[in-house]
């Protein structure tokens, strides 16, 4: 596959797969309880043990992880491009920061929308809010970046009724905020 790594659900469990290398972390746990859950992959790049995934705020596993070479194919979210593998579920708050959080930031900002200035660490954020509670949303076609930075594309949304549309009721009502939490290794 193309992709540098990927963070996937397979049989109701948490994956976050090496495309280039075959490794990875598999949770031991199963999500198929029709409640959020957050989830967070903390990638430091060769660093022993530098690499965590959290699921609600609770570190799963710490492990080295060394993708290779960074590939340049466009980041997809609920799906994986060329495949017919679509995610089944709701999407909330998407978050991608060019530096490893640490384990205060990971638990203290999972259920709020950040507030205030943002982070120059913070490169792509998603609310996935910006339209009308399964209404009429067809003339909606890119996904707001809160950065500015990336706005996202909407590939394949129906974007009419109570699937495949903005909805409410997400992990984090919106206008919930927190605060920056700075970052620090850990």
């Amino acid at each position: 596959k193309e992709f540098y790594y990927g963070i996937f659900l397979l049989d109701n469990k948490v994956y976050v797969h090496n495309w280039s290398g075959g490794s990875g972390f598999t949770s031991a746990g199963t999500y198929n309880d029709n409640n959020w859950h957050h989830v967070a992959f903390v990638f430091n790049n060769g660093v022993t043990n530098g690499s965590k995934v959290f699921i609600d705020g609770v570190a799963q596993t710490a492990f080295t992880y060394n993708p290779g070479t960074p590939s340049t194919t466009t980041l997809a979210i609920g799906n994986s491009p060329g495949n017919p593998q679509n995610f089944n579920g709701t999407i909330d708050e998407v978050r991608i920061w060019n530096t490893a959080l640490c384990d205060g930031a990971i638990i203290n900002q999972r259920n709020c929308e950040l507030g205030g200035t943002l982070s120059s660490n913070l490169l792509a954020y998603y609310h996935f809010n910006q339209g009308i509670d399964a209404g009429n949303n067809t003339a909606i076609t890119s996904l707001t970046d809160a950065t500015g930075i990336y706005p996202g594309t909407l590939s394949n949304f129906t974007l009419t009724g109570s699937t495949s549309n903005f909805i409410s009721g997400g992990s984090t009502p919106s206008g919930t905020t927190c605060s920056y939490v700075p970052l620090t290794a850990t």
